[in-house]
């Protein structure tokens, strides 16, 4: 029982730093010495989608919005009641889907095609946003593929 609690307090704790680094600032862009922007994740997703950079945006929207929440509720779920894996087993083959297309992956690709585009003009300084956000993905990781083994399913 106390390593359900463990389990359940971790996924919570990895979906509020998840929250958290949504809005927090991920880097600051300088560029010619006196121009900054700071960037988060959501105003990433604004400009794509003011740029009418549709496609980008909807990936990126996917892969770090609505998997991630997806992949956290049903986290959540098992933490709650770990039978529910054996009664309403699609769901969790989702769930070893999503587990398997980390977060992080995408997102470091996303960030790096922002970088290139950059050009030798500007320099980037990361914040603890994304240190957040890679928190999240690696704690969720984990208790993704360790939850058979907090919260076994013999007890109720």
């Amino acid at each position: 029982m106390i390593y359900r609690a463990i389990y359940f307090i971790l996924v919570t704790t990895a979906l509020c730093i998840y929250i958290v680094s949504l809005i927090s600032p991920l880097m600051t862009i300088n560029k010619f010495l006196f121009l900054n922007d700071t960037v988060t994740l959501i105003s990433v997703l604004s400009t794509l989608w003011s740029s009418h950079e549709t496609a980008l945006f909807i990936i990126i929207l996917i892969f770090t919005i609505v998997l991630p929440l997806i992949k956290f509720c049903l986290l959540l779920i098992y933490g709650i009641n770990p039978k529910i894996e054996q009664q309403y087993s699609k769901p969790f083959v989702l769930l070893e889907f999503i587990s398997r297309w980390a977060m992080l992956d995408v997102f470091v690709a996303a960030v790096l095609v922002v970088v290139i585009k950059i050009g030798l003009l500007s320099s980037a300084v990361t914040h603890y946003g994304l240190y957040l956000f890679i928190c999240s993905v690696l704690l969720s990781m984990f208790c993704a593929q360790t939850r058979y083994y907090w919260v076994p399913s013999e007890n109720s």
